[in-house]
């Protein structure tokens, strides 16, 4: 994310099908993680606010703006991301090569990518002994998995 964003609900509503999901919700806020017990609807505000669905009733504003009115993909890019409970990452890469390739999706610019993977590596938790950005996900524990998503997350 390069850039805060406010982010405004607006008489917001969402239902699968008859399931009502989300009713009427109104609030304003810039957050960094949403929490709640399971069957909240946490993932449900998740991908209205992150534009990967649309409300049912209502409107998403990110300052001042109605999402539906702002390219997806740019909105993404420079103001939400979310990290997903499947880490989604390639095995076959190792974790800077995993960060550097979201480096190059979210088009940020860099002529150092490996160097800048390694510092955001860096910069999302301390390193236990023996850490290494040449490790490859798979063989990491699923704490430092989702720390190479976060570090992919601020590459953008």
């Amino acid at each position: 994310m390069t850039e805060n964003a406010t982010l405004k609900m607006e008489d917001v509503s969402f239902a699968y099908g008859q399931n009502q999901v989300l009713n009427h919700i109104n609030y304003e806020f810039s957050a960094d993680a949403i929490v709640g017990k399971s069957g909240a609807g946490k993932t449900t505000l998740l991908s209205l606010l992150s534009g990967l669905t649309h409300p049912t009733g209502g409107r998403i504003l990110c300052n001042e703006k109605d999402l539906r009115n702002i390219n997806p993909y740019d909105y993404r890019r420079k103001y939400v991301g979310v990290i997903f409970q499947s880490f989604n990452l390639l095995t076959k890469l190792t974790a800077a090569e995993n960060v550097e390739l979201s480096i190059d999706i979210a088009k940020y610019p860099c002529t150092n990518k490996k160097k800048r993977s390694y510092e955001l590596l860096e910069s999302v938790g301390s390193r236990p002994p023996g850490f290494k950005a040449l490790r490859r996900p798979a063989t990491a524990s699923s704490h430092y998995q989702s720390a190479f998503l976060r570090a992919g997350f601020y590459s953008g």
